[in-house]
């Protein structure tokens, strides 16, 4: 827990760092964030009082409900749904952190469907489903049993646990059976079109040439600075996040980049060895912030906020 001093008594400070796959919570001052909620939430809403019943983190997400449709409080980086976003954090300060809210400055992060399987023909069957399976010839038809009495669920609940089962897939790559309905199929070339298409756009069907590749998102990025700034973020690129994680990905970066860097200027690319520090970058910036003692006179009160607005923000934070 961090040690800040926040109107003259010692405070827990939190960082909170919400993405569209889950929010990052712990304390400032910490090497990594304590816990790691799904931000795709299950919702069963009663007919007849029009209340809703929300279940959250990954145990409570999984089970098979009837009526339950599963929802993200998230749109391209940004919350959307704030009731369901509240209900989270209601969550994580009662079930993760078990303090309450009033006692803890925090610190927010702000941000700045893969059709492969469906065109290889591959039916995407979540493990609910499985009773039991056999093992197959690679390129033969699955072979598994439903279970009996399955749970009514919803289209949004079923989608999500596909979606589960795709991101093991997408972990598990070099695996010939990543499946859990035991279709067996071994991939090549398909492995590194899927990463190619962050470099080479073209890759991606129906895009064309509407959309940068990674190398030319950080160079034209660094060109639309100002002219004097651009020999400092040359020599500074910093590679984060879990796509960064990707076999192969600094390095293919690394050398699209400097054939892209004026002569003039020197570039370096900065990314970290371990794989925590890459996947919780912006949480673990924020936990150092948050943590440091001239940051400590710019925690902004609900007493402040409520008297100044948003221009209290620009006169602590300039």
């Amino acid at each position: 827990m961090s040690g800040g001093v926040y109107g003259g008594d010692e405070v827990g400070a939190l960082v909170f760092d919400p993405g569209h796959s889950s929010l990052r919570v712990g304390y400032a001052g910490e090497d990594s964030p304590k816990f790691d909620v799904p931000s795709w939430v299950g919702v069963i809403e009663d007919q007849e009082t029009n209340e809703k019943k929300y279940h959250i983190d990954t145990v409570a997400l999984h089970v098979p409900r009837k009526g339950c449709e599963v929802v993200n409080y998230m749109k391209e980086g940004m919350i959307e749904d704030w009731d369901t976003f509240e209900k989270v954090l209601d969550y994580s300060y009662e079930k993760c952190i078990k303090s309450e809210a009033q006692y803890h400055p925090v610190l927010f992060s702000e941000a700045t469907a893969n059709n492969f399987l469906k065109e290889s023909g591959v039916d995407i069957v979540p493990s609910y489903m499985v009773a039991d399976k056999q093992s197959v010839k690679e390129g033969d038809r699955p072979k598994w049993t439903k279970k009996n009495n399955l749970v009514e669920v919803t289209p949004s609940w079923h989608n999500y646990m596909k979606r589960e089962v795709v991101r093991d897939f997408q972990q598990t790559f070099t695996d010939s059976n990543p499946f859990t309905h035991t279709f067996i199929q071994e991939y090549g070339l398909e492995r590194y079109r899927i990463t190619e298409s962050l470099f080479d756009p073209s890759y991606i069907k129906g895009v064309g040439s509407t959309m940068l590749g990674m190398s030319h998102v950080v160079s034209t990025s660094i060109g639309l600075c100002d002219i004097d700034l651009r020999p400092s973020l040359y020599s500074s690129v910093i590679v984060t996040g879990g796509n960064s994680l990707l076999n192969g990905y600094v390095e293919r970066l690394n050398r699209d980049l400097s054939s892209r860097t004026p002569p003039n200027m020197r570039f370096k690319l900065i990314s970290s060895t371990g794989t925590t520090e890459r996947r919780f970058g912006s949480w673990i910036g924020g936990s150092i912030l948050a943590s440091l003692g001239s940051f400590q006179q710019m925690w902004i009160s609900k007493q402040e906020y409520d008297e100044s607005g948003k221009s209290q923000v620009e006169r602590k934070c300039p």
